[in-house]
């Protein structure tokens, strides 16, 4: 201890600390004589305890694996009494502002609430670790959230559970003072912390690892949202929203033109063409799923020509190579053949056009689903039949169409909430019960032609050598334009993988430009994800 001792002070540390103990030794003579003096009695009956607050208990927020996402940072706190030896022994483990802060207190003959770098050993001396959020490099500031100053939750999943969450209780240093405020020198003292309380809150569904690899795959993302899910359950195993921001500096965020307080994975957006699926099973299950229609290139609807996005045509197409190639005539044609009422019911299966409670509080925006006595028109089914019009569905609820098509034709609305911890007991979320919105035979086919998309139609830039991955493209106009004139649109990538027993189910968005293509960005998310799990294309 004595070469330790001097091999991390300084001089001048070495001398205050040897003052004090000096003191200490000169008048623990006279600590008998005054421990039995009318005066001291007197002020010993006026004794009383002291509380010094560090920090408010919380419970915490950890991901499916019981990995911490809140309360992520230990810190070491001790209390060190006046005494001789506490002085000493505490100065192996403290850093220069704590060394000078202790000093300060042992001047005044009070109780030192110090953060060394490890437990100091004395027997003299308490130890506690409270634990605390550190925001740097932080992952989840949209769906979790963070805290406000009163300890309270402020958004996300700490605001939508701060009854759960928030204890009201500080983490505390307490010690015995006489009369006079000085600290008692006989007792100890304590600390009181509720680690169970700590230990108790929330666990969600996503997984820190999928959220890493969405956040990297994401960099190019510059504004937009990525969720993947369970394709068998919806469960959410990584969302992210962009532009991000820091719980560490609001203020940035607030003057951020491109406001990125905004969860974008839960609003809803124009979506274009990753609806077409849902007008693919709607025909599908009306026995209309085989037709073959001529595309030329623009089709006359109501006396005005609608084009399709190839200009001179597709040709003669089948539903298959429709999807493959987004020929926007076969579907204008396909809906129209369907009627309205079919085909907005197929969507209204979806839950498209209504909120999705993700979790108590926490909702996906309903966004819009066009009203039926606005389909009154071959033009108005035709722009609904390639998900252009007043369609506004969230990144969120575009998973439901997929992890159907994905499965047997049902899906679970997409939930974010594991479970409820509290001390030993855990309550599970219940994330509801299948909704059977598409018979199996059309998943079955729809699900084969988005295979045909990624391998040889307009989402070629998600095909891997990894992992076989399934989905479809669109670019969705939205009606609002730059300060260049130039419209934004809402470029999507929906999806799932692997193909032969799908896994996970995705969306990533792009709302106006981003650095890559939603398609690259869910090609890397797959390609990892895959890698983790050890799931590789045969």
């Amino acid at each position: 201890m004595q070469k330790s001792f001097y091999r991390v002070f300084s001089r001048r540390s070495l001398i205050c600390f040897f003052v004090i103990v000096c003191l200490f030794t000169v008048t623990g003579a006279r600590v008998y004589e005054i421990a039995t003096s009318e005066n001291y009695l007197a002020a010993q009956s006026l004794q009383s305890t002291y509380r010094e607050n560090i920090a408010l208990i919380r419970g915490t927020v950890y991901d499916c694996n019981m990995i911490s996402i809140t309360n992520n940072k230990k810190t070491c706190y001790a209390a060190i009494p006046p005494t001789p030896d506490a002085v000493v022994s505490a100065g192996d483990y403290l850093s220069g502002d704590e060394k000078a802060l202790a000093t300060e207190k042992f001047k005044e003959r009070k109780v030192a609430v110090c953060r060394p770098e490890k437990t100091i050993e004395n027997d003299n001396v308490a130890t506690t670790y409270v634990y605390s959020t550190d925001y740097e490099g932080f992952l989840f500031e949209h769906l979790v959230g963070y805290i406000g100053s009163d300890g309270h939750g402020e958004s996300g999943i700490e605001a939508a559970y701060d009854d759960i969450l928030y204890s009201g209780e500080y983490a505390s240093a307490v010690y015995a003072v006489s009369g006079t405020g000085y600290a008692l020198l006989g007792e100890k003292p304590a600390f009181q912390n509720d680690v169970d309380r700590v230990k108790s809150g929330v666990m969600l569904t996503v997984d820190i690892n999928a959220q890493r690899i969405v956040s990297e795959a994401a960099k190019g993302l510059r504004r937009g949202a990525v969720i993947i899910a369970d394709a068998k359950t919806g469960k959410i195993r990584a969302l992210l929203s962009k532009p991000s921001f820091s719980p560490n500096d609001l203020s940035s965020a607030v003057k951020d033109p491109d406001s990125p307080f905004i969860n974008r994975a839960l609003t809803p957006f124009a979506v274009g063409s990753v609806f077409k699926p849902c007008i693919a099973a709607a025909a599908i299950d009306n026995n209309i799923g085989g037709v073959l229609y001529n595309c030329t290139g623009r089709s006359l609807i109501d006396g005005r020509y609608f084009s399709c996005h190839k200009r001179e045509g597709h040709g003669v197409v089948d539903l298959r190579s429709a999807l493959a190639f987004s020929c926007n005539g076969y579907f204008y044609n396909l809906g129209m053949l369907s009627g309205a009422q079919t085909i907005r019911k197929s969507a209204l299966l979806f839950s498209f056009g209504s909120p999705l409670t993700i979790c108590k509080n926490v909702t996906a925006g309903g966004g819009n689903i066009t009203a039926l006595k606005n389909l009154n028109s071959n033009s108005a089914i035709a722009n609904f039949s390639i998900g252009q019009g007043d369609i506004l569905i969230s990144p969120v609820g575009m998973l439901t169409l997929y992890q159907a098509i994905a499965g047997d034709g049902s899906y679970y609305i997409p939930s974010v909430v594991e479970a409820i911890l509290s001390g030993d007991k855990k309550e599970t979320y219940d994330f509801g019960n299948k909704t059977k919105a598409m018979s199996a035979k059309a998943a079955a086919q729809i699900r084969e032609a988005l295979r045909e998309v990624v391998i040889s139609g307009t989402a070629k830039q998600a095909n891997s050598e990894k992992v076989a991955i399934c989905g479809k493209t669109a670019t969705a106009q939205t009606g609002r334009y730059d300060g260049n004139g130039t419209e934004i649109t809402n470029s999507w990538f929906c999806g799932f993988f692997p193909y032969e027993d799908p896994e996970y189910v995705g969306v990533v968005m792009s709302d106006g430009a981003s650095d890559r293509s939603p398609a690259l960005i869910f090609k890397e998310i797959a390609e990892n994800l895959c890698d983790s799990s050890g799931n590789e294309t045969p």
